[in-house]
């Protein structure tokens, strides 16, 4: 296995740029979505915007404590066996969070809605166990991209990921019948590629 350790230890020089390199990805997303929010908000009503909302917050909420915060341990691992063992545990729990959502839902989705009075949401629930494991493992992975240091592949999935989450609701709202679905699809397939992207770093590495 290639080693990894080496970018606790870089340069001052070497921080500045990868530094550069995050914030750059994340800077170019951030102003394709400013500059696509005004058509998309022309494109989608008030209620589409709400079921993306409820969508997104899902998302952010339980993708993020999925791993139980497991994945923070992969960049303090004192070596890459170590570490790469840590990815696997986390992986682990990314897939037990996620089917125990989906069980959840299988059994009480309906009450969820009901109890928040977001009915409309309903034919939304099955992408939720969905996105939550792309997210935890996205999450994992960029850990470990972090501590190989490749910080031009995470600027790279990150820019891919918003491109997707703007351009799909923007080409079917133009092309095709705009709603939530376009939306919320946008949202998941950016969460996929992004995941996809950073495994690439998992590939290389064991090769």
């Amino acid at each position: 296995m290639q080693q990894t350790d080496t970018v606790i230890r870089d340069s001052p020089k070497k921080f500045i740029r990868n530094v550069f390199k995050l914030i750059t990805g994340m800077g170019v997303g951030q102003v394709l979505l400013v500059l696509a929010t005004p058509f998309i908000t022309r494109l989608y009503s008030v209620k589409d915007f709400g079921l993306w909302s409820i969508f997104i917050a899902t998302q952010t909420i339980l993708g993020n404590i999925a791993c139980f915060r497991y994945e923070y341990s992969i960049i303090t691992a004192d070596d890459d066996e170590q570490a790469i063992n840590q990815l696997g545990i986390s992986v682990l729990f990314s897939l037990f969070s996620s089917n125990i959502i989906a069980l959840a839902l299988l059994f009480w989705g309906d009450h969820f809605v009901g109890w928040f009075n977001i009915q409309e949401f309903r034919s939304f629930l099955y992408l939720v166990p969905i996105i939550v494991l792309f997210t935890a493992l996205g999450n994992g992975l960029r850990y470990w991209t972090s501590r190989a240091g490749n910080f031009s592949l995470i600027a790279i999935a990150r820019l891919l990921s918003y491109i997707i989450m703007v351009g799909v609701p923007l080409v079917t709202g133009f092309f095709f019948v705009a709603t939530a679905s376009a939306l919320i699809w946008g949202t998941l397939l950016g969460s996929m590629i992004q995941m996809f992207v950073l495994s690439l770093e998992l590939w290389r590495t064991k090769a």
